[in-house]
Parts: structure tokens; sequence; C-alpha cells
């Protein structure tokens, strides 16, 4: 299978903290979202995948080839918004993308002036006196300034108004028009995932605890009334159970077919169903409600 980035059996080291090993990649026209409780290592997997920190063993692909320091092909490729822009602090926008396109053959400088203009990108302050919603700004048009296959976002909206935001998510449905291209991208922001993201991958204590496509865990995950209560459901997905005076038990189920066979098997009346959002689901299973 081609992946625009492959994890293969990767692992980053601390003193007190172990990334991985990840195994996992992405394929050409999808969107990820990556979603994990802060400390869980998304910041660091990015800054491998962009090759800003190096693994203690596994590789990295992009596109197919390693990503080396010692070959810098691939760095083309790709567009990079960390949570922490680097810019030069005493140089404005304008000199710092500058700079930035003498290192990209297919820098556009037509393009850097639309994406100036479409976000409201102030280009007459030094770096230093930009605001976080600024800042995040000028790293979107150095990433998307390039023409990259692959976008890796940290946290990108951070810092954004609610207007900008819109044009930023604009921006990237038309990036995302060419379906060669592809993105990865943190963010706390659970509301949002289902805006753009078709994959999620979860990850806690290092470790990636599931990923699916956005469609499937919306068909598997549910919420379901019933009467009465549930003794032995233990190992059918009941993720929770809550019981109200009334005789009326709330389900949270994340194998919606498993579970109303199980209820239909048992005669238990059945009230009402409902789906549950993106940002639902995702806070159950970052809470480790999962099993």
């Amino acid at each position: 299978m081609n992946y625009s980035f492959e994890f293969i059996d990767t692992v980053k080291e601390f003193k007190d903290f172990k990334l991985g090993p990840l195994k996992f990649g992405l394929e050409p026209g999808s969107v990820m979202a990556y979603i994990g409780p802060n400390g869980s290592g998304k910041t660091t997997s990015l800054y491998l995948l962009s090759g800003h920190q190096q693994a203690k063993s596994g590789t990295i692909e992009i596109f197919g080839q390693q990503n080396s320091l010692d070959k810098i092909d691939w760095k083309y490729k790709i567009g990079f918004v960390s949570d922490e822009p680097s810019f030069f602090s005493n140089w404005d926008a304008v000199k710092n993308l500058k700079f930035i396109s003498g290192f990209y053959p297919k820098w556009s400088n037509k393009r850097t002036d639309e994406l100036i203009n479409r976000l409201s990108m102030p280009t007459n302050k030094k770096v230093k006196d930009l605001s976080k919603g600024n800042l995040t700004k000028l790293s979107i048009i150095a990433a998307l300034s390039h023409n990259p296959q692959l976008l890796i976002l940290d946290e990108p909206t951070d810092g954004l108004d609610p207007v900008i935001r819109t044009e930023f998510f604009d921006l990237l449905y038309e990036y995302m028009e060419d379906e060669e291209n592809s993105i990865i991208y943190s963010t706390h922001a659970l509301n949002e995932i289902n805006r753009l993201s078709d994959k999620l991958a979860f990850l806690n204590n290092g470790q990636i605890k599931m990923i699916s496509d956005t469609e499937s865990l919306i068909e598997k995950w549910r919420i379901i009334e019933i009467k009465g209560i549930i003794s032995d459901g233990n190992n059918l997905n009941f993720i929770s159970e809550n019981l109200y005076n009334n005789g009326i038990s709330i389900l949270k189920v994340s194998d919606y077919i498993t579970a109303m066979k199980y209820l239909m098997e048992k005669e238990i009346k059945i009230i009402n169903e409902k789906y549950m959002s993106i940002e639902e689901i995702s806070i159950s299973i970052i809470k480790e409600d999962y099993r």
C-alpha cells in the first residue's frame, strides 16, 4: 500500500516517557485527526514525522522515502505548522517568508500573497510583537506556500478567531481537492474533528489506542435507553450504564449491532436510541472507557 507517511516500529524515549513503538500510516487523499490528552506524545510524534526530532529506533517514511536528515527531498513534500512556531523574532512576516522561500524550489510568491490576504496577516509587525493567533497564521502561510503533498499540523487553530478559523478550514478543504494530498493534525478542539477528518488515531501514554475511520465510529457508538437493568453485559461493549429512579437505564455502547442483538434476545424493552457525536465518542475513548 502507498502511504503519505508511515511510522514503522518507531520509538522515542525520554527520561520519564516512552513513545511507541508506533506502527501506522496514512494514505494519500486522507485526513487524520491525532487525538489524545496532554502528555500523550502527539507533539513528539509530529516532530518525529517532520524531522525536527530523531527516533531512537524504527523508521519513518514520507511517500516511501525515509525522512533521514542526510537527504532533503522528502522535506519539499511536507508543510509543518508547529504548536510553537519558530521565526526570526526581529524580522517581520514578509522578511521571514522570503528567507524560508529560498529553501523550497516550488515556492509560490503568488500563493504567499493570496494567503496573507485571506488570513488577514499583518505584515508590518516584527514577529516578536505578533499575537499567538498571528504567529499561527504565519506558520500556515509558510506551510502552504510551497505546495506540499502532506500537511502536518499541531494544534493549528490555537489562537485563531472564529472568522479566521473558518477561513483556515476553507483553505484545507481546497487543499484536499487534490486527492494526492493528505493531512495529519493534532487537536484538543474535539468539536472540530468531524469538519474535516475521515480517520481518527487515538494516542495515550505513548501508545496508539485505536485507529478508525470516522464513519465507522459514528455507526458503532450509540446511546440506548432501556427499561430495566443489564446484569450480564460486561463483555458486550456496554461502556457505561446509569440507572435512574424510574427504572430507565441509559447505556453507552461501542458496538451497536452486538448490543441490540443482546437486548432483543433478552427481550429487554428499548425506549429510545440516538447517535453519539464524534466529540462524545472521542472523550469516551480518551477517558479509557473503551473496552
